[in-house]
């Protein structure tokens, strides 16, 4: 008996102390399909799956509150390559590179904004984005890209997203890498492994998730939720405040200058290689909808604005440039951002789809089929 008592206090003590971890550390645990299928250390998602399941908005989680969350089924699917295609395009005539947008987080295949671009073009249109910032370096790194490059590539980042990157990567295995890096990547481990345990209390153990759920939703009560926001509708969403969307911070803190170079050395490497570029970032929600975050939030923003700065400087540049702003503030409702998701819905992928079609249509071949 004593042994069994042993054993149920020992239990709960490491249960109750895992639990606790979980609690603390893991702040935002989406259970995705992006999530599922991302590998971080190839920057792509594994190839050639298929997950279809329901999801909630990485806002939705980061609340931990049931009355806030709206699930929704999706199914996302990739190619042999490792990126979110139904079909494997070895030599694609139109790539849309970017983020988590791109990739279409929180949207079904059909959703996507290259699915409709391609709709709307009547011609396929890759997919290559990931969860790494720095999309153009990957690109660049592409071997099938090297060999025959598209005829255009648009590139969609986030607009928060935007810092100046370099536009390639060194290959990991070019050179031992020096002190700080060494030291750098086993703290990363431990962090990892660490999140790892948390990611899975959260997500396999059902108690530990009630808990965080009741704690959440007391919290709540208590004391309302700063990412809830009021639509005139009446409905409430959840958005980033405009500090995590980048929008207060003043656009030289962001290196605002060495962003139009990075840019504009883009554009001037595949203009060399006989590809045309678009330039047209993903304007946050705050950019939108203003009036939806608190006057204190809005003060603070600058005069003018990163993005506006970023696409002045740009097109001064030479650098063709889609503005996704214009479009959005002109077809503002319905809401254009998943409920409980800091990413955008159908809706605006439709919108941006019909933006990009309206100056490609005009100009490219669409009936070439020697690609």
């Amino acid at each position: 008996m004593n042994d069994a008592r042993r054993f149920v206090l020992v239990f709960l003590a490491l249960w109750t102390a895992l639990g606790a971890v979980s609690l603390v550390r893991f702040d935002a645990p989406e259970f995705r399909a992006w999530e599922h299928l991302y590998d971080p250390d190839q920057h792509r998602f594994a190839p050639e799956r298929r997950i279809v399941m329901q999801e909630i908005g990485d806002l939705g989680y980061r609340t931990w509150n049931r009355a806030w969350q709206a699930p929704r089924d999706t199914a996302f699917t990739t190619d042999r390559f490792g990126y979110r295609n139904l079909e494997a395009e070895t030599h694609p005539r139109i790539v849309v590179i970017g983020d988590s947008y791109v990739a279409g987080a929180g949207l079904s295949d059909d959703e996507t904004v290259t699915a409709r671009l391609s709709a709307a073009l009547g011609v396929p249109v890759y997919n290559f984005a990931g969860e790494n910032l720095n999309a153009p370096a990957l690109f660049l790194r592409e071997p099938r890209f090297g060999r025959q490059p598209p005829d255009v590539v648009i590139w969609a980042p986030v607009a928060r997203g935007i810092a100046p990157r370099p536009l390639f990567f060194r290959p990991p295995d070019e050179a031992e890498p020096g002190l700080f890096e060494s030291v750098q990547t086993a703290g990363a481990a431990v962090e990892a492994s660490l999140g790892r345990v948390a990611e899975r209390l959260n997500r396999d153990n059902g108690l530990v998730r009630e808990s965080r759920f009741a704690l959440q939703g007391a919290l709540a009560r208590w004391r309302g939720d700063p990412l809830l926001r009021t639509l005139p509708s009446g409905e409430q969403v959840l958005a980033l405040d405009l500090v995590d969307q980048g929008l207060t911070t003043p656009p030289e803190a962001r290196d605002v200058a060495q962003c139009i170079e990075m840019v504009a050395a883009l554009s001037h490497v595949l203009r060399q290689a006989g590809v045309r570029f678009v330039f047209s970032p993903v304007p946050e929600s705050g950019t939108i909808y203003p009036e939806l975050f608190p006057e204190a939030e809005r003060r603070a923003r600058p005069t003018p604005p990163f993005l506006e700065q970023l696409l002045a400087g740009v097109r001064a540049r030479g650098v063709e440039v889609v503005d996704l702003s214009r479009a959005f503030e002109a077809s503002r409702w319905p809401y254009l951002y998943l409920p409980d998701d800091s990413h955008w819905n159908a809706r605006a992928t439709q919108l941006a789809a019909a933006s990009w079609a309206e100056v490609l249509s005009g100009e490219i071949d669409l009936a070439r089929t020697d690609r």
